[in-house]
């Protein structure tokens, strides 16, 4: 085999084992986005009023809102921001339980200890 020979099918296997990885990628983002739609199409509180929640519960704004599919049930994540500082909140959509963490500077010294908070 030549030099070009050798070298025009090392390109060409690289060029397929790129599509077939990107292939792959694709397929996995893809079943990751039909399990988390299932997820939210199944929970009983949509991410507005997850948001609402935490809005409410925590006196802030909202600065970000996402599903958490680590959590065993469905699960938002809420970045409430307010003069106090900001918290990441979880909210269960099956049991609308809210848990806040401290991420940012705390003026009522809740970021004491382990940072968690529970609202009740």
């Amino acid at each position: 085999m030549t030099s070009k020979t050798k070298t025009a099918s090392l390109i060409g296997l690289a060029a397929l084992a790129t599509l077939t990885l990107g292939t792959a990628t694709a397929f996995a983002e893809q079943h990751d986005d039909r399990q988390e739609l299932q997820r939210l199409e199944s929970s009983k509180m949509s991410l507005a009023q997850a948001v609402q929640a935490a809005e409410a519960e925590y006196k802030g704004k909202a600065v970000s809102a996402s599903l958490d599919m680590k959590q065993p049930s469905t699960t938002f994540v809420v970045e409430v921001m307010s003069a106090n500082g900001t918290k990441s909140v979880w909210v269960d959509t099956e049991t609308g339980k809210l848990t806040a963490l401290v991420t940012g500077a705390d003026e009522e010294g809740d970021n004491e200890g382990n940072g968690e908070e529970d609202a009740d």
